[in-house]
C-alpha cells in the first residue's frame, strides 16, 4: 500500500525534498515503517528514533497501524532560544 510520508526540519534538508510517496506492507505499524524507512534511506536513519510522529495531522504512537492513504509526518527534535 502506499503512504506519503512528510519530511520537516534537518529531515528535509537530508531528504532533499518535503515529502516522498512510499510502500509499505499491508498493516504495517508506524514502527515497522520507520524500521523500513530507515533501511531504504540511510541519510536519515540516525534522526528517525528520535522523532516524534503524526498521522493524518494527529501525534501517533508507534504501534498504531497505517492505513492505504494516510499521511505521515516525522518531526525531528528541535532546539533554539
Amino acid at each position: 500500500m502506499t503512504v506519503t510520508v512528510l519530511w520537516f526540519a534537518e529531515l528535509a534538508d537530508r531528504m532533499m525534498e518535503r515529502q516522498t510517496g512510499v510502500e509499505i506492507p499491508q498493516g504495517a505499524t508506524v514502527m515497522q515503517m520507520r524500521d523500513l524507512l530507515g533501511g531504504q534511506f540511510r541519510q536519515v536513519a540516525d534522526l528517525l528514533a528520535r522523532c516524534m510522529v503524526a498521522v493524518n495531522g494527529e501525534y501517533a504512537e508507534l504501534d498504531r497501524v497505517l492505513r492505504p492513504g494516510d499521511r505521515v509526518a516525522f518531526i525531528p527534535p528541535v532546539s533554539g532560544g
